[in-house]
């Protein structure tokens, strides 16, 4: 069974710092294994717009206007396209909030929607606020098919937190 994926990563920075989880993206995408399979991926990168190399978490404009640009494109892109999920690469605090919220109900009910979480530690990956972390633990039940995790310590901490542990999944980082 083929499965096309639409995959959302910093593919393209646009002046971001480029870490882990762009170069964990390239590598499943020009991974020649991957090729030779019946799972597609195909790149949409998370940065739209040109933005300062590091926001340390916090909100900004710049992180909005990405944000709507992002949305658009997603939008656009599952209109033309044949997908079967939608893979997003995330990380942490308003980050990982703001990737959860790109998940509109359509989107949800039409495709599985695969979070990959790109930190291992709860209390780093979570707002210390409990309205922001109980919000996003409802946007993970209610936006999220399934979630890759990096530890097993991050999954027990998802499940201790009211989430399904059998859509969760352990996967260390891809290395080439």
């Amino acid at each position: 069974m083929k499965k096309n994926i639409l995959f959302l990563a910093p593919f393209d920075t646009k002046g971001r710092y480029k870490g882990g989880i762009a170069s964990f993206a390239s590598g499943i995408t020009n991974d020649e294994q991957f090729k030779e399979t019946e799972i597609y991926f195909d790149p949409l990168s998370t940065c739209q717009i040109e933005r300062d190399s590091f926001s340390g978490g916090r909100i900004s404009l710049k992180n909005i206007k990405n944000f709507f640009a992002l949305r658009k494109q997603l939008s656009k892109r599952l209109k033309n396209g044949d997908y079967t999920s939608i893979y997003i690469n995330t990380s942490r605090g308003f980050a990982l909030i703001k990737d959860l919220l790109l998940i509109k109900r359509k989107i949800r009910k039409k495709y599985e929607t695969i979070f990959h979480i790109h930190f291992a530690d709860g209390n780093e990956v979570f707002k210390k606020n409990k309205l922001l972390r109980k919000y996003t633990f409802y946007l993970f039940k209610k936006n999220a098919s399934k979630i890759i995790v990096l530890s097993y310590k991050l999954k027990e901490f998802l499940v201790k937190n009211g989430l399904n542990g059998d859509k969760i999944f352990v996967l260390a980082n891809y290395y080439d």
